[in-house]
């Protein structure tokens, strides 16, 4: 066996990896888009909720309701905190998935670069071979005429 076709079981494995990673890579960025559009949804909510406390205060608004407002303020802050540290949290999962996908597919660049050299190696010995057997089939030929 060549040693170009031992390694396609290699080249295989590393393919399948480099998909697998790539698969792992997308899937973070579509975790990441959808959490940075509920972290839009909840600035938006946010700001739509203290537009409307600022219409009703000016208005005016008593106390009790007033303090009900200003708690589901800072709840949606929590709420919004919460989601940009998870937001960060995918960002950074999608970083790690770039880097390990790219690791893989440097890896799967350079197999196929050796398989290259070594099929072009085969190609080489096999014409140097053929031309040999050629030159043997002439001599043998060109003495078998002299005699």
């Amino acid at each position: 066996m060549s040693r170009s076709k031992r390694f396609d079981p290699v080249v295989k494995l590393a393919g399948e990896n480099e998909q697998n990673a790539g698969s792992r890579l997308g899937e973070s960025r579509r975790t990441l888009v959808t959490q940075e559009a509920r972290l839009k949804e909840l600035h938006t909510f946010r700001q739509d909720y203290r537009i409307r406390l600022k219409e009703m205060s000016e208005s005016g608004l008593d106390a009790g309701k007033l303090r009900d407002y200003h708690r589901f303020l800072a709840r949606l802050d929590a709420a919004v905190k919460q989601q940009e540290t998870l937001v960060a949290s995918c960002n950074h999962d999608v970083r790690n998935k770039v880097t390990e996908w790219s690791e893989k597919h440097t890896r799967v660049k350079a197999l196929d670069k050796v398989v290259d050299r070594y099929q072009k190696e085969e190609r080489t010995d096999e014409q140097r071979r053929e031309q040999r057997e050629y030159d043997d089939r002439a001599t043998s030929q060109f003495r078998n005429r002299r005699r």
